[in-house]
């Protein structure tokens, strides 16, 4: 794995495909992940997507080993988006399929919208969009606990409150692993020396929100939605609407931890249909 730095993100390249492939599968994280931490999670060990396709991920500002900048807006999906397509830029591809977890699922999206609206839509290959988060009429209850974790980060009680933010039974149940997903996040993030991005972070996150409706269904690339079912922070309803939406989707919701142990051979085979 190469590490690369653009415009202050960090690149963690696992191309294993020749030089000359002209497509590339561009991943966004999650809110208070990295790449690295994609991985121990268990959730993202990328086994058969990093073996047959062209995979670049990169750790979105003021996460894992890219720069922080301080203001609000850079984190918003928005500002996000622009980082995503400056990284698939960078790879020289002709073509991309553009894919994230929760708020690189965000990112996604907006960054898909925003080729399309650049005239640059023949670029799009496909969409990857796994654990759509709280959007529409559910976002507004997210933006307020972010709101309060920002608050409670300013008042320096954060630390102190890292046992009960990262205990997460549901999660942890599903998932079956030996750590909860959540609090590898956490652990990750309140362990790293850029915990001044945590305010900027939160805030950019508490305001952003999918693209609209009606601007959705202009996205008619191939798109594959993976989501689970009782996680109130990645409802079941945001996947559904976005199948609804997206004229060329298809959607898989996992009850069980062994499907989402299926989710990167399920990605695996997506792109493989899409001949990337």
């Amino acid at each position: 794995m190469a590490l690369q730095t653009i415009n202050n993100i960090a690149l963690n390249l696992t191309d294993n495909r020749p030089d000359d492939h002209q497509h590339a599968f561009i991943w966004a994280h999650g809110l208070m992940f990295c790449s690295a931490s994609d991985v121990e999670s268990g959730l993202f060990a990328w086994k058969y997507t990093e073996q047959n396709h062209r995979l670049v991920r990169y750790d979105a500002r003021g996460h894992g080993e890219s720069e922080v900048t301080p203001l609000a807006e850079d984190y918003q999906w928005a500002g996000l988006a622009k980082d995503m397509l400056a990284v698939a830029e960078q790879t020289g591809a002709k073509r991309v399929v553009l894919g994230g977890a929760s708020m690189g699922c965000g990112t996604s999206l907006t960054a898909a919208l925003d080729l399309i609206h650049s005239g640059e839509k023949e670029k799009l290959a496909g969409l990857v969009l796994v654990i759509p988060p709280t959007s529409w009429k559910t976002r507004p209850a997210q933006a307020r606990k972010y709101k309060l974790l920002a608050l409670l980060n300013k008042l320096k009680l954060i630390p102190s409150l890292l046992p009960t933010l990262t205990k997460n039974k549901v999660i942890a149940g599903f998932l079956n692993k030996s750590m909860p997903y959540c609090e590898i996040s956490l652990q990750h993030y309140m362990s790293s020396h850029k915990k001044e991005a945590y305010h900027p972070m939160l805030m950019g996150s508490a305001q952003s929100d999918l693209p609209d409706e009606e601007e959705l269904k202009k996205i008619d690339v191939p798109t594959l939605i993976l989501g689970w079912t009782e996680d109130v922070s990645h409802p079941v309803s945001t996947a559904k609407k976005l199948r609804e939406l997206l004229p060329n989707s298809e959607i898989h919701l996992a009850n069980q931890a062994r499907h989402v142990d299926q989710w990167d051979q399920q990605i695996n085979e997506f792109l493989t249909s899409l001949k990337c």
